[in-house]
């Protein structure tokens, strides 16, 4: 009984954590945050450790921040492209949703979120954007199914500039974004920084006559 235990305990474990690497690749792990008793914690590990010559080190490594920091001209010239700019952004993970909106609307744009690529149509039918940011792996239709319906749409669709953000991240999952009439291929995880800054250097660019979708 206690080794039928003991793998059914092993086989959860398993699918635990096969399911957290599904979920790092697709870009969509996510923390669950929870008040810890530090002080109770640190108790516990000095109570078992009260044998004489005997004690606890504790090491933490940080990671060194290698990332460029925005300067205040930066940050300028990326608020002044993103005032008032109106984007869409299709997710089917809230955070990822809350994530973006606060990226974007915190340098001055007006955001609106959608969870699947025909709420999205919906709103592209009765709201003209600026900017589309979708993920690729929606349910129900794909994010490279949506946007080969939106550059088969109307001229003011065709012009919409357009944003790939997902978790595929091979140079293949950006040719098939290219193709399908992305713009932009950027990877998850991205720092709102990041993702506002690549998102401005796009409206910066002259809008690209996109090929016909199917084209090779």
């Amino acid at each position: 009984m206690k080794t039928s235990e003991r793998n059914a305990r092993a086989q959860a474990q398993l699918i635990s954590d096969l399911l957290d690497v599904s979920r790092i690749v697709a870009g969509k792990l996510h923390f669950e945050f929870e008040v810890v008793d530090l002080k109770a914690i640190v108790a516990s590990v000095v109570g078992a450790s009260k044998l004489t010559g005997l004690g606890s080190t504790f090491s933490v490594r940080l990671p060194r921040v290698t990332r460029a920091v925005p300067s205040p001209e930066e940050d300028l010239v990326i608020e002044s492209q993103l005032e008032n700019r109106l984007i869409l952004v299709i997710d089917d993970d809230a955070d990822i949703l809350e994530l973006v909106r606060y990226a974007l609307e915190h340098r001055g744009a007006r955001v609106d979120t959608v969870q699947t690529a025909a709420a999205a149509l919906d709103r592209l039918a009765v709201q003209r954007y600026d900017v589309l940011v979708s993920d690729l792996g929606l349910p129900e239709k794909d994010g490279l199914t949506l946007m080969r319906e939106v550059r088969a749409k109307s001229h003011a669709l065709r012009e919409l500039r357009t944003v790939a953000l997902t978790g595929y991240a091979s140079e293949a999952d950006a040719q098939l974004c290219r193709e399908a009439g992305f713009e932009l291929h950027l990877v998850k995880p991205i720092s709102p920084w990041e993702l506002a800054r690549s998102i401005t250097r796009l409206l910066e660019q002259p809008v690209a006559k996109p090929a016909a979708a199917g084209a090779s």
